[in-house]
């Protein structure tokens, strides 16, 4: 019995199915190239970026250094320079200390006597006259209307006891006191006017009557108003004095 053999010459369907698989490798094989291209492409940007900061981060220490070498004594040099300060400030303290008391009796001087007046700067005294023209004192008031019976100083606090002719030249002294650039603080803390008896005798005996006061205030010794200087006359009154009481 003879076998016949057949021969199947249709295309079989497993050749576009090897067709699909060769593609599909071929497209895996081109994105692996292209993603290791864009992989090695990052890498050497990145590479290059740590470079360059590399290199600005070692110009910026070196900087630095060269800085601090420089201010290596910076602390030392601020406490010494500190030392100093304080060393001239306490200099400065004695000085005043031992000169201040000599240019407030001769400003107390001035105060008092005879056409006297008080130190302070021309412009700042028509200031405080134009703004409060109360304030300005009266060029023609007798000091001798009025005298001092205790000057006490402690720590620079002044306690000022005296009699005077009127209430009004009391006054006079708490103006020029308060406009003078080496008091402060000027306070009037009480006035007495001399007894009825009292008087009744002062004027038996020729005499005036008179008030005690008692004034507190305080001293400036350094540290004066711009263009203030000790013992510099001030001006004139700039506006209407207050004129005092007569004898």
């Amino acid at each position: 019995m003879e076998r016949m053999i057949r021969i199947n010459l249709l295309p079989t369907r497993d050749a576009p199915k090897r067709q699909a698989a060769a593609f599909q490798i071929a497209a895996f094989a081109i994105l692996f190239v292209v993603i290791a291209a864009v992989m090695l492409a990052v890498d050497i940007w990145q590479n290059t970026r740590i470079s360059q900061q590399e290199r600005t981060n070692s110009v910026v220490e070196d900087r630095i250094e060269r800085i601090r070498r420089q201010i290596r004594d910076h602390d030392q040099i601020k406490a010494r320079i500190d030392e100093i300060e304080s060393k001239q400030r306490v200099i400065e303290e004695l000085e005043s200390g031992r000169t201040g008391p000599t240019f407030v009796m001769v400003e107390l001087a001035k105060i008092l006597s005879r056409s006297g007046s008080p130190t302070i700067d021309h412009d700042r005294y028509l200031e405080l006259v134009r703004r409060s023209p109360g304030q300005a004192y009266d060029p023609n008031w007798d000091g001798r209307r009025l005298w001092l019976r205790e000057f006490r100083e402690e720590s620079r606090a002044v306690e000022l006891k005296g009699d005077a002719l009127s209430h009004e030249d009391v006054a006079e002294l708490l103006r020029r006191l308060t406009l003078s650039d080496y008091f402060y603080e000027v306070t009037l803390v009480n006035t007495k006017t001399e007894s009825e008896e009292a008087a009744t005798k002062s004027l038996a005996a020729g005499l005036s009557s008179f008030v005690s006061f008692e004034i507190r205030c305080r001293l400036r010794y350094e540290g004066l108003p711009a263009g203030a200087q000790p013992g510099a006359e001030p001006p004139a009154a700039a506006a209407p004095a207050q004129p005092g009481t007569g004898a």
